[in-house]
Protein backbone atom coordinates (compact mmCIF):
# COMPACT_ATOMS: atom_id res chain seq x y z
CA UNK A 1 0.00 0.00 0.00
CA UNK A 2 1.20 3.22 -1.04
CA UNK A 3 0.76 6.13 1.89
CA UNK A 4 -0.89 9.49 -0.16
CA UNK A 5 0.84 11.78 2.40
CA UNK A 6 1.00 12.76 6.04
CA UNK A 7 -1.92 12.64 8.43
CA UNK A 8 -1.47 16.74 8.69
CA UNK A 9 -1.99 17.17 4.98
CA UNK A 10 -4.66 14.81 4.80
CA UNK A 11 -6.41 16.39 7.81
CA UNK A 12 -5.83 20.32 6.48
CA UNK A 13 -7.65 18.74 3.45
CA UNK A 14 -10.67 17.51 4.78
CA UNK A 15 -10.99 20.57 7.05
CA UNK A 16 -10.30 23.26 3.91
CA UNK A 17 -13.76 20.95 2.42
CA UNK A 18 -15.85 21.68 5.14
CA UNK A 19 -14.59 25.08 5.85
CA UNK A 20 -15.61 25.83 1.72
CA UNK A 21 -19.02 23.93 2.53
CA UNK A 22 -19.64 25.72 5.81
CA UNK A 23 -18.85 28.99 3.97
CA UNK A 24 -21.37 27.87 0.94
CA UNK A 25 -24.14 27.22 3.30
CA UNK A 26 -23.54 30.68 5.35
CA UNK A 27 -24.38 32.21 2.15
CA UNK A 28 -26.98 30.61 0.80
CA UNK A 29 -28.48 31.07 4.54
CA UNK A 30 -27.77 34.91 4.24
CA UNK A 31 -28.83 35.37 0.28
CA UNK A 32 -32.18 33.19 1.63
CA UNK A 33 -32.53 35.47 4.93
CA UNK A 34 -32.21 38.90 2.67
CA UNK A 35 -34.92 37.37 0.79
CA UNK A 36 -36.96 36.75 3.00
CA UNK A 37 -36.65 40.14 5.15
CA UNK A 38 -37.20 41.88 1.52
CA UNK A 39 -40.79 39.77 0.92
CA UNK A 40 -41.53 40.45 4.50
CA UNK A 41 -41.43 44.17 4.34
CA UNK A 42 -42.77 44.63 0.92
CA UNK A 43 -46.06 42.37 2.58
CA UNK A 44 -46.25 45.00 5.70
CA UNK A 45 -46.06 47.97 2.84
CA UNK A 46 -48.97 46.32 1.36
CA UNK A 47 -50.89 45.59 4.00
CA UNK A 48 -50.57 48.75 5.74
CA UNK A 49 -51.58 50.67 2.41
CA UNK A 50 -54.43 48.27 3.21
CA UNK A 51 -55.30 49.34 6.75
CA UNK A 52 -54.84 52.87 6.03
CA UNK A 53 -57.33 52.71 3.02
CA UNK A 54 -59.95 50.61 5.16
CA UNK A 55 -59.50 53.33 7.88
CA UNK A 56 -59.92 56.06 5.92
CA UNK A 57 -62.88 54.03 3.97
CA UNK A 58 -65.11 53.67 7.75
CA UNK A 59 -64.07 57.26 8.18
CA UNK A 60 -65.85 58.65 5.26
CA UNK A 61 -68.52 56.01 6.34
CA UNK A 62 -68.79 57.65 9.68
CA UNK A 63 -68.97 61.00 8.59
CA UNK A 64 -72.08 60.17 6.17
CA UNK A 65 -74.16 58.53 8.33
CA UNK A 66 -73.90 60.90 10.89
CA UNK A 67 -74.61 63.69 8.37
CA UNK A 68 -77.46 61.70 7.21
CA UNK A 69 -78.34 61.07 11.21
CA UNK A 70 -78.41 64.33 12.36
CA UNK A 71 -80.27 65.72 9.04
CA UNK A 72 -83.31 63.34 9.41
CA UNK A 73 -83.19 64.28 13.14
CA UNK A 74 -83.00 68.12 12.73
CA UNK A 75 -84.30 68.92 8.81
CA UNK A 76 -81.45 71.33 9.05
CA UNK A 77 -80.23 71.11 5.34
CA UNK A 78 -76.68 72.53 6.52
CA UNK A 79 -75.70 69.07 8.06
CA UNK A 80 -76.07 67.59 4.66
CA UNK A 81 -72.85 69.33 3.55
CA UNK A 82 -70.40 66.93 4.42
CA UNK A 83 -71.86 64.10 2.88
CA UNK A 84 -70.77 64.68 -0.53
CA UNK A 85 -66.82 64.91 0.34
CA UNK A 86 -67.48 61.59 2.09
CA UNK A 87 -68.84 60.42 -0.89
CA UNK A 88 -66.26 60.81 -2.96
CA UNK A 89 -63.71 59.79 -0.60
CA UNK A 90 -65.42 56.34 0.25
CA UNK A 91 -65.71 55.31 -3.63
CA UNK A 92 -61.97 56.59 -3.54
CA UNK A 93 -60.92 54.00 -0.68
CA UNK A 94 -63.02 51.27 -1.99
CA UNK A 95 -61.57 51.96 -5.40
CA UNK A 96 -58.14 51.56 -3.63
CA UNK A 97 -59.38 48.91 -1.63
CA UNK A 98 -60.17 47.14 -4.78
CA UNK A 99 -57.01 47.46 -6.69
CA UNK A 100 -55.01 46.16 -4.01
CA UNK A 101 -56.64 43.61 -2.32
CA UNK A 102 -55.19 40.09 -3.11
CA UNK A 103 -58.20 37.39 -5.33
CA UNK A 104 -59.02 35.72 -2.20
CA UNK A 105 -59.82 38.52 -0.24
CA UNK A 106 -62.05 40.61 -2.83
CA UNK A 107 -65.44 39.19 -1.85
CA UNK A 108 -65.07 41.15 1.60
CA UNK A 109 -64.27 44.43 -0.17
CA UNK A 110 -67.40 43.62 -2.29
CA UNK A 111 -69.58 43.00 0.77
CA UNK A 112 -68.34 46.36 2.14
CA UNK A 113 -69.06 48.11 -0.93
CA UNK A 114 -72.77 46.39 -0.55
CA UNK A 115 -72.93 47.79 2.68
CA UNK A 116 -71.54 50.89 2.35
CA UNK A 117 -74.36 51.75 -0.51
Amino acid sequence: MRRRGSLLSQLLIAFSVFAVVIGAAAVVGYIAVVHQHQTARRLTGHYTILQLADGDLSGAFTTAQLSVQSYSLTGERGFLLPLGAARVQYERRLATLERRTPRGLRGLVRDQARAGG
